[in-house]
């Protein structure tokens, strides 16, 4: 049986997938089921389909994915930079993924140590190298920034370089958080300027004093590590506290890889701090939280203005006396 559809219906609601009769008054379509047609030709693509947009999207992914941070030289900035850029990803699962341009965090990371000449950052599959250099003489590669170089807080100083820009600041002058320490009003700015600052701090120190060690016990699994997803095999771990070292049968970077996983038992021992001995600690404490961007900040003195005994912690107030970086550029 055939179905007549006016010319200029047909002509409005053309259907695909069916055999066409005419005449000069009607076209005449042949009453086949549309669905199990679709349905073959869907069939018959549906892997190449599933194939582009999951190659697409590994694309996209890998185009954003950060496995390691490279640099050029040994700098004390450099761990401050790998923080900064790691603070600029997402996790997930093992990974970590860029959430701005590569551009934009340069562009940041420039400002925030403008005492270097460059810093040059780029991604090369996943991995991202950092460039710096400090060599003044390199005149098409010094950073020069239009903005004031202002002081992040209060200090005496003590030294100052002025590369580029008008100096504000003489040797020891008082200078205020916000004051202008290199004005861009005759040209652009770089330049640092090292100052004698004072920190008061208040610092908790518990009186447990936990060490810990190995017990000898041991145990292992085999991994398979996909494009930097882990699959573990015959994975049992019942330890509290242990620690992982593996040792990489065959593979190929950023690929795959099969390894064997040791996991080595750990126990815990507890000692209790006297107020002498957590005194020892407190340099240690504030050098490891004092970030450094030149070889020549220091810590100079520390000052305890306080200590106080709970059941559980001991209380330092404490004053610290540094040399440091007060320069930052003003939108920071």
């Amino acid at each position: 049986m055939k179905k007549k559809i006016e010319k200029t219906e047909f002509l409005n609601n053309h259907v695909y997938g069916l055999n066409i009769y005419a005449d000069n008054k009607y076209v005449y379509l042949d009453e086949l089921q549309i669905y199990p047609y679709f349905n073959n030709y869907f069939l018959k693509y549906i892997g190449l389909i599933i194939g582009i947009i999951f190659s697409i999207t590994v694309l996209i992914l890998n185009n954003k994915r950060v496995r390691k941070i490279e640099f050029n030289a040994n700098y004390p900035i450099n761990v401050l930079i790998e923080k900064q850029i790691y603070e600029n990803t997402n996790n997930f699962l093992s990974w970590r993924f860029l959430k701005k341009s590569i551009i934009e965090i340069n562009h940041e990371i420039k400002g925030r140590f403008p005492m270097y000449e460059w810093i040059g950052i780029h991604k090369d599959n996943n991995t991202i190298y950092v460039n710096i250099t400090n060599n003044k003489t390199k005149e098409h590669e010094i950073i020069n920034i239009d903005k004031n170089l202002i002081a992040k807080k209060d200090g005496l100083v003590k030294q100052y370089v002025i590369y580029e820009g008008t100096g504000k600041i003489r040797y020891n002058m008082n200078v205020k958080k916000g004051d202008i320490l290199i004005s861009n009003e005759i040209e652009r700015t770089r330049g640092y300027v090292l100052a004698e600052t004072f920190d008061e701090i208040n610092i908790k120190i518990s009186k447990e004093n936990i060490k810990t060690q190995l017990t000898g016990n041991i145990k292992k699994y085999k991994v398979f590590n996909l494009f930097g997803l882990d699959l573990k095999f015959n994975y049992k771990n019942d330890f509290e506290y242990y620690e992982e070292k593996q040792n990489k049968i065959f593979g190929i970077d950023k690929l795959f890889s099969y390894s064997d996983i040791y996991i080595y038992e750990k126990s815990d021992i507890i000692d209790m701090y006297s107020i002498e001995d957590a005194k020892k600690l407190i340099y240690t404490y504030i050098d490891e939280n004092f970030e450094k961007t030149l070889d020549n900040e220091k810590i100079i003195e520390i000052i305890y203005l306080s200590e106080e005994e709970t059941k559980t912690d001991l209380i330092f107030k404490v004053l610290v006396k540094k040399i440091e970086n007060i320069g930052v550029y003003e939108w920071f």
